[in-house]
């Protein structure tokens, strides 16, 4: 914080500097609540495409290692279990 120095009967007294003062009719330019909506939403729609090429990639992965497109098809049936059956009963106590 910056000070200024002032001298009152050869005693130098130190006082926090005053902001400069407010112009008449500005005002404090206010949060854009739609660009806070885009920036969240295209965040999150990167996120999801990548969620879903790591999960194709991972697929992808498991056939290339067993050589076998059913293991492949199975895991990923399986993976699907708990959001069928978890989903309906924990997404009312999500929110």
């Amino acid at each position: 914080m910056a000070t200024v120095s002032r001298r009152t009967a050869g005693v130098a007294q130190e006082r926090p500097a005053e902001p400069p003062a407010p112009t008449e009719g500005a005002s404090q330019p206010k949060p854009s609540l739609a660009r806070d909506f885009w920036l969240v939403f295209s965040g999150q729609a990167i996120s999801m495409q990548g969620d879903g090429l790591a999960g194709l990639a991972l697929l992808w992965w498991i056939v290339e290692k067993t050589g076998s497109v059913t293991i492949a098809t199975t895991l990923s049936m399986l993976s699907m279990l708990p959001v069928i059956f978890l989903g309906p009963v924990a997404g009312g106590h999500g929110h």
